[in-house]
C-alpha cells in the first residue's frame, strides 16, 4: 500500500516540502540582483528527478546580458548545490523610483491591513494621465475559507482612497 500511495503522489504531484522551498529562498537570496523570487513549482519524479522553476525580481534597469548570465549561473549553481534542473523566470521590477518604492510599500501595507496571510509581488505602476494602474499579483494562502473578492473589491477601495488616480489592478 505505501509503495503504491508513493507512486500515486509522484504521478497526480504533492506539496513541496516546505523546507527545500525555504532553501531555495535563500539560496536565491546570495545573489544582488535578486530582489525577491515567488511562484516556486516544485515537480519531483522521485530520487534525482526534481525540477524547479520560479520567478525572479530584479531591476528593470539591469543590463539584460549581465542579468540573463548571472540567471544561467545561478540554475547551474542550484542544480550543483540541491541536484535539481531549474528554470528562472527573470521579472523586472523598478527599484530606483521613490513613488514607486512609496506605492509597493503602501500597497503592501493595504493588503496586510486585509488579512495579514497576504502577500504581492510583480508591483508595478502605469501612469496613463487621468489614471495610474498600481498592477500586481496578490497571493491568497491557499485552503482557508477567504472571500477573496470581498477582499479585493477592500484592496481597490482602499487604494483609491488613498489616491483617486490610483486603481489597484
Amino acid at each position: 500500500f505505501k509503495a503504491v500511495k508513493e507512486m500515486i503522489d509522484l504521478l497526480l504531484g504533492q506539496k513541496p516540502d516546505p523546507d527545500f522551498v525555504k532553501e531555495i529562498e535563500n539560496f536565491a537570496k546570495k545573489y544582488d540582483i535578486i530582489h525577491g523570487i515567488h511562484d516556486i513549482m516544485v515537480h519531483d519524479y522521485g530520487p534525482g528527478r526534481k525540477i524547479v522553476s520560479f520567478h525572479a525580481e530584479i531591476p528593470a534597469n539591469s543590463d539584460i546580458c549581465k542579468a540573463h548570465d548571472i540567471i544561467d549561473q545561478m540554475e547551474q549553481d542550484i542544480f550543483d548545490e540541491f541536484g535539481c534542473i531549474t528554470t528562472i523566470h527573470m521579472d523586472p521590477i523598478v527599484v530606483d523610483n521613490d513613488e514607486i518604492n512609496n506605492m509597493r510599500a503602501e500597497t503592501e501595507k493595504i493588503v496586510k491591513s486585509v488579512n495579514e496571510k497576504f502577500s504581492i509581488h510583480d508591483f508595478r505602476m502605469t501612469d496613463g494621465g487621468e489614471r495610474v494602474n498600481l498592477i500586481f499579483d496578490l497571493v491568497v494562502p491557499i485552503g482557508e475559507n477567504i472571500d477573496v473578492e470581498n477582499a479585493i473589491s477592500k484592496i481597490q477601495e482602499e487604494i483609491h482612497s488613498k489616491n483617486s488616480k490610483y486603481h489597484a489592478v
